[in-house]
This record gives C-alpha cells, structure tokens and sequence, in this order.
C-alpha cells in the first residue's frame, strides 16, 4: 500500500489509570502480502510513528485473522472444508515492545519461517494478523482511589502468505445482475466474481452502460474491494442512477493475472422504476 494513512481503530477499553485522550499512532504498511517457498523465511517491516507529544509503548503480537465478509459474499457449499489456514506459528516478531517518545519512530520485523512441509499443502495461501497496541506511560492518580478509563488503541495489520509458484490468480465472473435499487431511480448491478485460484483476489475494473443507441450513459470503478479468498465468490454492487430505457451494462475486471475477464448485461428499466426478469 503506498502513501500514508493515520489510523483511528476501534478502541479497547482497560480501567488502568489516566491517559492522554491524544491518539495518534500510524502504521506503516497497513497490510503484509508475501511470498516465500517452503522451507525458506520472508521478512517484512512495519514502521511505528508517534505523533503524539507524550512517550508511547508499543506492544505487538500474533493474532488469528479475522474474516471480512459482507452482505454479498458467496459461501462454498462446505464452507468448513475452505476455511483459511493460518500462518500464526510461522511468525515471529523481533521485539513485543517498542518504546517511542514523542515524533519518534521505530520498527518492528517480522519473520515469517514457512515450513518445509508446507510444499505439499492442498493450499497455497496462508493468513494471519499483527496486533499493534498503543499503551501510555504510567502515570500516578490525582488523588488515592481515584479511578480513570484508559483508552488503548488496537490496530490489526493482516499478513497473507502465499507459497512461491501458487500465487497466479484464477477466477471468473459468476454472474452480473441489475434489480431495483433503494429508491426510484436507481438500479442496482451486482457483479458476482468467484475466485478458482490459490490465493486471494483484488479485483479492478470498470463498469460502462450505454443506452440503446450505444451511448455511454454511466461509467464507474470498483473501487477497493474486499479481498476475495479461494474457492469464494463475492458480490460487488454498483448503484446505477438510470430512467426509464433498455441499457447494455458491460464489465470489464483485473484479477491481477494474464487476461482480463468481461460480461455483458442488457436490462430494461421500466417509467415506475422496476427491472424486469430477462
């Protein structure tokens, strides 16, 4: 991921004494992807700037991933037999604490040792995460008994692992629908995108729609989608502000491999807003 990005997350909440109610930790790079072959070890970096006035602790660990599903993600038929296999053990961590003082940064280098053994795994990709915890510097109560609410912020860095050789994406376009949208006026597309390789997808691409006198009437990206593991499709949706007319919808999607993948779709759109079957 490139640039800079200054990261809010979701808060944890400790009764350890009184904290400043300044966060502003950053990580850098948000996401690890990596790609090592079995037996052999890949590093990764991640930079810890303090902007804060005060001294920090960070402290870094290895967690499970977290699924990120959404309302139009399609499940296998035995989702329990597609589960994503964690890499967790593989990895170690230079240092689980890293003090900063204030506009300070540092480091933390992450190992991941894949094992020899993994050159026969019926997958080719492996998940973990890295738990970055910003702590305050102790402080002393204002007065005996006095109790506080310390905010400790978590940020949750994904790690992929891809085993060298299994990492050529392979998918296609499962389906492309258009039903009403949420109100009048708008028409939903849903591009439904299944993933037949080993190893997750982003896909990129652009939707066109043209009237029925081939005329580009809308044009959109898919903007940042979820990352879209193997043997896993997701929906991704489109809102389409459209009148009453016939309208040829065609997609066009990089999975990030050789081709690109492309679907056509003609609908109509009727004066009270439906879109009819076919």
């Amino acid at each position: 991921m490139t640039g800079k990005h200054r990261v809010f997350p979701l808060l944890f909440l400790f009764a350890i004494g009184p904290v400043p109610l300044a966060v502003a930790v950053e990580v850098e790079p948000l996401r690890v992807e990596l790609t090592a072959a079995p037996g052999s070890a890949a590093v990764a970096v991640l930079k810890v700037t303090n902007y804060r006035s005060d001294p920090v602790r960070i402290h870094a660990q290895t967690g499970a991933y977290r699924y990120a599903f959404t309302a139009h993600t399609v499940l296998p038929d035995d989702p329990a037999k597609h589960h994503l296999p964690s890499c967790q053990s593989w990895v170690s961590i230079d240092t689980g604490e890293l003090p900063l003082g204030p506009a300070a940064s540092g480091a933390l280098i992450l190992t991941v040792a894949v094992p020899q053994d993994a050159a026969h795994s019926p997958v080719g990709e492996y998940v973990a995460a890295i738990l970055v915890d910003e702590h305050p510097q102790p402080a002393t109560p204002s007065a005996p008994g006095a109790g506080t609410v310390a905010i400790l912020p978590r940020i949750a860095i994904p790690l992929y692992v891809t085993l060298e050789g299994r990492q050529t994406p392979r998918g296609r376009i499962a389906a492309f629908t258009a039903t009403p949208g949420p109100k009048a006026g708008i028409v939903q597309l849903l591009l439904t995108i299944a993933n037949d390789g080993e190893t997750h997808v982003r896909p990129m691409g652009t939707v066109l729609v043209t009237n029925d006198r081939r005329e580009v009437v809308h044009r959109a990206g898919l903007g940042r989608t979820v990352p879209i593991f193997p043997q896993f499709q997701e929906g991704l949706p489109l809102w389409v502000p459209l009148g009453a007319g016939r309208y040829t919808a065609i997609a066009t999607v990089d999975l990030g491999g050789p081709g690109l993948l492309q679907r056509e779709l003609t609908f109509t759109v009727t004066a009270d807003g439906q879109v009819p079957l076919g």
